[in-house]
Order: structure tokens, then C-alpha cells, then sequence
């Protein structure tokens, strides 16, 4: 890739505003991009006060007020790079600010920001949803009420017409969570939209990192301890009227980006250890269909533990939580396509680093 050449270059916008001045006075910045949770910044500047007024530019400044709910948008590129990442590596809203003021009089401000599903953690919605064929939609309405676009949402599958009620003792925000965590579904939001996804629907587009050129360390670990063969979900029907439900998943469920290496559960029911089928009885479904689907999930969940490691390489702005990057170099069954659980960008005097924790197995 040839932008890895040149030298970094970060660009804010507050408001939509370009911050030139700010930029000038970055120390740090790393941003911290997770499927499990929400995108995090921490932007570290230098501050002085003005000779003349002994004011702070930046401390005493509305810009940075948190309680203003400005928005704040990062980009990490090169200089001379023709390859121009597509988005903000970080879009969302200023929540803190921590000054440290020290006696040598070096002054610097830490800036920390979330990503727009803040605001979802702060709303509490009761309500009942009427006729619900399918859980994604009370997704899209939920991001709606937030303010929040829609980027992709996927189906959760057709369920039987039903009346679904949201307890306010808990967020919008936890709602959305536990219902991508009883699919399986990665749920996030970026650059002020939603990503409610089905992971064996995602299109495997990998970024290519190899061993002694991209890659700095790896340190990859595989193991067996959490992959199954299938899961069989029995549970009481969501309908009194009707009786359990029951669905199953197995190996065939699991697609694979690579297609000709062996899965975790495939060796596995060739080994020793092997078949491990699990069986759980704690989850209410609407249809046997759907207790299927809640299997797949739990399938590609415990499935995608089979290889996991930490990736360090340079800095590469595209590459995302939910992005697959292919690895290779390593001369060994390490080599092949990750998914990127988490990805932290950061920038600081020692260059500009990604650090990559990556799973391998499920999907």
C-alpha cells in the first residue's frame, strides 16, 4: 500500500468546522473502534495561556465544552497518500475534557469523545410495539428516535406477528445489544449510523497484511475449549398457546471465508474431543425458526473463539472493527483472513500504530 510511505496527518472538525489551530497542537490521538461496545477518542493537545490575557486558547475555549454537545470528527491519513480514507476514523460527540496542569508549565488537555450510540445509552424508551414481524425493524425505529441514520440493518428473520413491550429500567442502547448478543449480530454505529448485522451475510473484502512489511508482531493463540459442533436450542414458546420450540444448528450452518481449510468444529469432530454438542434450554422463541436462527448465533459465537490473537502493524486508517484483514508471511496455519474485533489507531511520537485484536473460526 503506498500511503504507508509518507508521514501522518490528522484532521478535525468541530460542528463540521475545520479545526486547523487544534490540529496544530495534537500530542496523541488514539481512537478505539469495538464491536462490543462504543467507539472511543482521547485526543491529547498542548495548551499555553495568551501573554496578554493569561487566558487558555483551547482550555477556556466553548469548542471543548462537553456539556455543549459539539461533535467532533477525526481523520488519520498521510500526507502524500492518494488513497484518502472514505470517512472519519472517529465521528461523535465530546463528553469530557481532563486538563494536567504542571509545574515545568507544560500544559496539556485530554479530550475524550463517543461515538453517536451515546446518545442511545441515554434514552429510555417504554413503549410496545404492535404486530412485529421482525426484530430489526423496532432497530431502525429506535435508532430513528435517536437521531441516528441507518447504515445496514439486517433481518432477524420472520417471526409470527406479535406485540413486543421495551422495559424503560433499561437503555435503548442495552435493548439493541441483547438482541444482536441472542442473534449473534454485531451491532454499532459509525459516522452516525447504525450496523445491526448478520455475520454470515457480510461480504469478506480483506485487507492484505503481511509478516516483516505491514505486521510489527502477532501473537495468535489457538484453542479448542469453546467451539462446538451444534447447539440445539429448546425453550417455552413465546405464545402460551403453543407448545416448546426447538431449533438446531450444526457445522453446515457455518459458512467459511476459506473454503479450503478445515474449520475449529471440523477438526474437532474428527478429534478426539470431538463431537461436542450442546444443548440449552434457557431461551423463549416465537417459532421453531427462530430458535434455529438463536442457534446459528450461538453457533458462529462460540465457533469464531478457535483462533484469536493481538495484531500490530502500521497504521492503517481503513482497516475497522468488522473489517477482515487476510494475513500472511507467517509460513504456517496462522496465515489466512481475521475478522477485526477491535481496532485501536493511535498517533503519538513514536508514529502512528494499529492494534488489532482479531478471531478467526466462526464465519
Amino acid at each position: 500500500m503506498p500511503f504507508l510511505k509518507y508521514m501522518p496527518d490528522v484532521s478535525i472538525t468541530i460542528d463540521g468546522s475545520r479545526q486547523n489551530d487544534l490540529e496544530d497542537a495534537v500530542v496523541e490521538v488514539l481512537v478505539d473502534d469495538a464491536l462490543d461496545g462504543l467507539s472511543m477518542l482521547r485526543l491529547t493537545i498542548f495548551d499555553k495561556p495568551d501573554d496578554t490575557t493569561l487566558k487558555y486558547k483551547w482550555l477556556d475555549s466553548s469548542q471543548l465544552d462537553p456539556a455543549a454537545g459539539k461533535e467532533i470528527s477525526v481523520s488519520l491519513n498521510y500526507v502524500e497518500s492518494t488513497e484518502k480514507a472514505s470517512e472519519p476514523l472517529f465521528k461523535g460527540f465530546i463528553t469530557a475534557i481532563s486538563p494536567n496542569f504542571q509545574s515545568d508549565g507544560i500544559f496539556s488537555i485530554t479530550i475524550e469523545g463517543y461515538d453517536h450510540s451515546y446518545r442511545l445509552q441515554k434514552i429510555y424508551t417504554k413503549s410496545s410495539f404492535d404486530k412485529i414481524d421482525d426484530y430489526s425493524k423496532i432497530v431502525r425505529t429506535l435508532a430513528s428516535n435517536a437521531g441516528i441514520g441507518i447504515g445496514i440493518v439486517d433481518s432477524t428473520g420472520t417471526i409470527p406477528k406479535t406485540s413486543i413491550s421495551i422495559d424503560s429500567e433499561q437503555s435503548d442502547y442495552l435493548f439493541i445489544r441483547k438482541l444482536a448478543e441472542r442473534y449473534g449480530y454485531y451491532f454499532y454505529v459509525r459516522n452516525n449510523k447504525i450496523y445491526f448485522l448478520n455475520p454470515a451475510g457480510i461480504p469478506s473484502k480483506p485487507i492484505d497484511l503481511k509478516w516483516g512489511s505491514d505486521i510489527t508482531s502477532f501473537h495468535p493463540r489457538m484453542s479448542a475449549s469453546q467451539v462446538v459442533t451444534s447447539v440445539t436450542v429448546f425453550g417455552p414458546s413465546q405464545e402460551r398457546s403453543k407448545e416448546s420450540v426447538t431449533g438446531k444448528a450444526t457445522i453446515d450452518d457455518i459458512r467459511s471465508n476459506e473454503p479450503e481449510k478445515k474449520s475449529g468444529a471440523k477438526r474437532l469432530s474428527s478429534g478426539r474431543l470431538g463431537p461436542v454438542d450442546v444443548r440449552i434450554h434457557s431461551y423463549q422463541a416465537s417459532s421453531n425458526s427462530e430458535a434455529a436462527a438463536i442457534a446459528k448465533g450461538i453457533m458462529y459465537q462460540a465457533n469464531s473463539s478457535f483462533i484469536e490473537g493481538e495484531c500490530q502493524c502500521i497504521g492503517n486508517p481503513a482497516i475497522r472493527a468488522c473489517s477482515d484483514v487476510r494475513i500472511s508471511g507467517l509460513m504456517s496455519e496462522f496465515d489466512g483472513i481475521y475478522r477485526v474485533k477491535r481496532a485501536r489507531h493511535a498517533l503519538n511520537n513514536d508514529g502512528y500504530i494499529t492494534t488489532l485484536d482479531l478471531m478467526r473460526g466462526g464465519a
